[in-house]
């Protein structure tokens, strides 16, 4: 496999979030802990993004740069006759709502859509969890939804990395 060029931006999302993450565990202050938490969500959905662009690349699509939705991924790789397996995975976990990269990505669309905010009393753990609101749904993220999610995304990022060795 030749080097990819989303490979090392993607990967260098994944430590960015990481490192927020442990940011907000060690902050004190209710503001800067929903900014880490925030800027850690943002980190995930750069990378989800920047994987789906690694995966057309390396199969060779003309247009991998304009890759910004997994449809917009397997429309490109069924003009190519092409329907890998890691596409066909990231399909099946956006479809599932109640998938971790769904709620990964569904959280991300809610924190872009509008107000977030504390909880009004700190949960037990102190001021480490946000609520987001889209009109009729709700999700709360803490450091430990958003840990799940950056160690379930790394784990299928490598197994992808595996699969497109392969090939």
């Amino acid at each position: 496999m030749t080097q990819n060029a989303y490979t090392g931006p993607c990967q260098q999302r994944c430590v960015a979030a990481d490192t927020l993450l442990n940011l907000a565990l060690q902050e004190t202050a209710p503001a800067r802990i929903m900014a880490t938490l925030q800027g850690a969500l943002c980190q995930l959905y750069s990378a989800y993004l920047l994987h789906l662009r690694e995966l057309a690349e390396n199969y060779s699509c003309a247009y991998a740069s304009k890759i910004s939705t997994i449809v917009g991924l397997v429309q490109e790789l069924a003009a190519r006759d092409v329907v890998p397996a890691e596409s066909a995975e990231i399909e099946a976990l956006v479809k599932d709502a109640k998938s971790w990269l769904s709620l990964c990505l569904s959280a991300y669309e809610q924190f872009l859509a509008g107000p977030t905010s504390l909880h009004s009393e700190p949960p037990v753990g102190g001021y480490r969890e946000i609520e987001l609101h889209q009109e009729g749904t709700r999700t709360t993220l803490s450091v430990q939804s958003i840990q799940g999610w950056l160690d379930a995304l790394n784990e299928m990022f490598e197994r992808h990395r595996m699969l497109m060795q392969e090939y």
